[in-house]
């Protein structure tokens, strides 16, 4: 078994939404569909109404730079406005009651975890995945829940251990 013990922050917390939303296929795919669609909107408009003039038009010319700049600037600020989005959700009361102290345990049976909220226990079925970043160790459950363990507050080589150990038990489970 492995144990380790940890305080989530809001910062934490965030982190762990994010990350969740940057790496998912369906919202990778939903983000391309708005930034392809509004450019070809945009780009056309602009053709049609230089192509649709008898003399220059520089209506058509701006359109086709919006859809320039648009198709440039869209994964930057799909980003900006996500974490805006989340920070907003978690300034809510609500939230202010998962921050503490955690403690998570890793065993052959799966998840053990006490925090602020309470006690909580989780088959390996349970874990989506393991994901190991320069600032965190996540382990994320079902959609954007999960656990956010900061590196700076677990010895790297517990992190290392649960890595390993989560990600054999994760793919050893029978429905992956």
């Amino acid at each position: 078994m492995i144990t380790v013990s940890f305080n989530l922050t809001k910062e934490d917390v965030l982190a762990l939404a994010c990350h969740y939303y940057s790496t998912s296929a369906t919202v990778r795919k939903n983000r391309l569909t708005i930034q392809v669609a509004i450019t070809l909107v945009l780009a056309g408009s602009g053709l049609l109404t230089i192509c649709g003039s008898e003399r220059f038009d520089p209506i058509g010319v701006g359109l086709l730079m919006c859809a320039g700049v648009f198709a440039v600037c869209v994964p930057w600020w799909y980003r900006s406005n996500l974490r805006k989005t989340a920070e907003k959700m978690f300034a809510e009361s609500a939230y202010r009651k998962a921050f503490g102290k955690y403690t998570l345990a890793l065993s052959e049976e799966g998840l053990a975890s006490t925090s602020p909220t309470g006690e909580a226990n989780y088959t390996w079925e349970a874990v989506d995945r393991v994901t190991l970043t320069p600032q965190y160790l996540f382990i994320f459950l079902v959609g954007p829940q999960g656990f956010a363990i900061p590196r700076s507050q677990v010895p790297d080589s517990a992190i290392q251990e649960m890595r390993a150990f989560a990600e054999s038990h994760v793919r050893a489970s029978p429905s992956k």
